[in-house]
């Protein structure tokens, strides 16, 4: 995370378990709805825990690009970039 704010980027996370993170550098971040918008907005989507309470089908339909570190999508596609 903190890579990507030195950088310029924006981060938002989501985790239902997990309301707050505080990165060694001292950024904070609080988690955000998983909501269409939320989504749509985000250049990238990437998935680094598999909650089994995710609805996969739901992130693909609203994510632009997603990289997948959990495989949690079975098929990839154009838009699922798989590690």
């Amino acid at each position: 995370m903190d890579t990507v704010v030195h950088k310029g980027g924006t981060v938002s996370y989501h985790d239902p378990y997990i309301s707050n993170v505080k990165t060694n550098d001292g950024s904070e971040f609080i988690s955000v709805d998983l909501s269409a918008e939320a989504l749509a907005k985000a250049d990238c989507v990437v998935l680094t825990t598999n909650h089994s309470g995710f609805d996969v089908e739901y992130i693909q339909k609203h994510a632009i690009l997603i990289v997948d570190l959990r495989n949690m999508i079975e098929v990839g596609s154009r838009k699922v970039v798989k590690l």
